[in-house]
């Protein structure tokens, strides 16, 4: 091979590579910029969940009745839809592939709307894994705090009602209940 050929073959390379790095950074830029429009637009609104939330797994931890296991399926099942259509179809309507996590967070709401009329999940405290699930309900609280040490600030940032701070909530309970 030659030296030109080796050049063009480099040069080539190197103009596919910036190209996915620029196409990598106008994704970000999307990632981000939803982000902030959702945070603008829904703070008051995640402020009330985020209390409620709280309330909810205080009651579960403390003193579990049938209507807080209740509440907090009927709780989950809002939250999984809350996300699946402000979150992904209203707010990241922008990015790739969003139907397909809406379709995901919408089968999430069901599975809890399914279990509170089915009741398959107990919300029973088996005291096995407490440590680690005190440790994941803190866990989405700490996310605004990482945002603002990181040099993001408001809107631009994590808040407690996101995809990410749902998934550990729901490991949350799960680990509260797991016996095995």
């Amino acid at each position: 091979m030659k030296f030109h050929d080796s050049y063009l073959l480099l040069k080539k390379h190197l103009k596919f590579y910036c190209h996915e790095i620029i196409k990598q950074i106008k994704e970000m830029d999307i990632f981000w910029n939803t982000i902030a429009q959702y945070n603008a637009g829904t703070w008051i609104y995640q402020i009330f969940i985020s209390v409620i939330a709280i309330i909810l797994t205080y009651f579960l931890f403390k003193h579990p009745t049938q209507i807080v296991k209740s509440g907090m399926k009927l709780f989950l099942a809002f939250l999984n839809a809350w996300i699946a259509i402000v979150y992904y179809s209203i707010y990241c309507e922008p990015r790739s592939y969003n139907n397909m996590f809406v379709v995901y967070w919408t089968i999430m709401a069901l599975f809890w709307l399914y279990d509170l009329f089915f009741g398959h999940t107990s919300f029973e405290r088996s005291y096995k894994y407490d440590k680690l699930a005190i440790i994941l309900c803190i866990l989405p609280f700490i996310y605004p705090i990482i945002s603002l040490v990181r040099g993001l600030r408001f809107p631009m940032m994590t808040s407690p009602v996101m995809p990410v701070r749902l998934l550990f909530s729901q490991l949350d309970y799960y680990l509260l209940i797991l016996k095995k």
